[in-house]
């Protein structure tokens, strides 16, 4: 059995949209009321017995005290809160326990990280804008019929797409970004569903900017084009807006609406190509990139003054965030984990500049987006020639073969989109 999530965008009428909002708000605060009762029952024992000679045994006294603020504890109280405010009495309690639990895994990650010395990061009071996710273990909280879901206090939700008839629903959590609600459920379902059936074929796959993945069969996927000139117009409109108004909350969740917009559609090219990728090849290698160290920002030198070409650096990590290479070789790794495909990463040190025919290394062979080898003459696209040695790497020489790249003395075409070469293989 396979553990997975699908996600669906859910329809309903104004009184549904209206119902979540209400469902967050309710949470939310209890979350926070929760929140500030840990917060000031460990300040009030911490300044009983800081001066202690020994604090942690001293703290051992009020254990009660403590454990008055624990998860079980809050969720024993739930009902007295529901019995006195009509507005949590009409919400489905496990919404509610859901966000107590929230809190308490919230703590649990916190001792954890402070135990390991990787910070402390104290959980937060949540914000209405930090706070858009109601999420529920206990799968009873909903009911499904056909292509629609009910929970109570919140109403009939519509989706499209049907759920699989094999898939059994473990958990499921709404989400309301921008203007639109999401649906997602947690289900498992037989490895079958996923499972492809076997081929000889092998791809290396260059990952850039000016292409935003190269293959080793000479296919591109084509690089992500977003609408900078839109998400500058609304920007300026937003600044332009008087703080507070009800225009600037109009024109903020007109951004928000635009910025999701690009978000979804970013995201399905990427879904596209990764599902094309795994379904056509069984063996899948991929440069492992350090996508943080390529875009860290430029640091100021010693003395303070400013480094040359700051202002191109920063439009290049603009660009390679916005080609979501991380994403893509994510979904590539867990499609094809689950489909039964091959998958490997492969170190890009010195891919660019490797000869995959010749394999002598010189940083003079590459000259912008055409590789010419100093050594043998051996010319071609510059990502397609990482994208040999990537599957070079991988799979062996044997993995190139399919390819022809080492039948001496034929003339091969690559056709890469607009592309087109004549090369001669010595």
């Amino acid at each position: 059995m396979v553990m997975t999530t699908l996600q669906f965008r859910v329809y309903g009428n104004t009184a549904v949209y209206q119902a979540v909002e209400d469902a967050l708000t309710l949470t939310r605060h209890l979350y926070n009321a929760a929140l500030e009762h840990r917060k000031t029952v460990w300040e009030r024992v911490k300044h009983r017995t800081e001066f202690a000679d020994n604090p942690t045994q001293a703290r051992k006294a009020f254990k009660e005290e403590l454990d008055a603020t624990s998860y079980k504890a809050h969720n024993k109280e739930l009902t007295g809160i529901r019995a006195d405010f009509e507005d949590y009495a009409s919400l489905n309690r496990r919404l509610e326990v859901a966000a107590l639990k929230r809190l308490d895994d919230a703590y649990k990650s916190f001792f954890s990280r402070a135990a390991k010395g990787l910070g402390k990061g104290h959980p937060r009071f949540k914000p209405a804008h930090r706070f858009r996710t109601l999420g529920v273990a206990n799968v009873q909280a909903i009911k499904f019929v056909g292509n629609t879901a009910r929970v109570k206090g919140i109403g009939k939700m519509r989706f499209r797409k049907p759920i699989p008839e094999h898939a059994v629903v473990k958990s499921f959590s709404i989400t309301k970004k921008g203007r639109r609600l999401w649906l997602q459920l947690q289900v498992e379902m037989p490895d079958d569903e996923f499972r492809l059936p076997r081929s000889v074929d092998a791809v290396g796959i260059d990952m850039g900017v000016n292409d935003r993945a190269m293959l080793s069969t000479g296919e591109a996927i084509p690089r992500v084009e977003l609408d900078w000139k839109g998400k500058r117009r609304h920007q300026r409109r937003l600044a332009r807006a008087k703080k507070g108004s009800h225009a600037r909350a109009k024109k903020r969740a007109a951004y928000a609406n635009f910025c999701e917009r690009e978000r979804i559609r970013v995201r399905n090219a990427t879904h596209q190509a990764s599902a094309a990728i795994v379904k056509k090849f069984s063996r899948i290698a991929v440069e492992d990139l350090n996508l943080p160290g390529m875009t860290r920002q430029v640091r100021k030198a010693e003395d303070g003054a400013p480094r040359k070409g700051v202002a191109q650096k920063r439009g290049l990590n603009r660009e390679i965030l916005a080609q979501n290479l991380g994403q893509l070789r994510e979904q590539i790794a867990y499609k094809a984990e689950r489909a039964g495909r091959d998958f490997m990463k492969v170190p890009s040190q010195y891919t660019s500049q490797t000869c995959s025919l010749c394999l002598v290394r010189d940083v003079k062979s590459r000259k912008s987006k055409r590789f010419g080898c100093t050594a043998c003459g051996y010319q071609l696209d510059a990502d397609l020639n990482a994208a040999h040695n990537v599957l070079r790497l991988a799979f062996g020489e044997d993995a190139l073969k399919p390819l022809g790249t080492r039948s001496a003395g034929r003339q091969l075409r690559l056709s890469m989109g607009d592309l087109s070469a004549e090369i001669r293989v010595a």
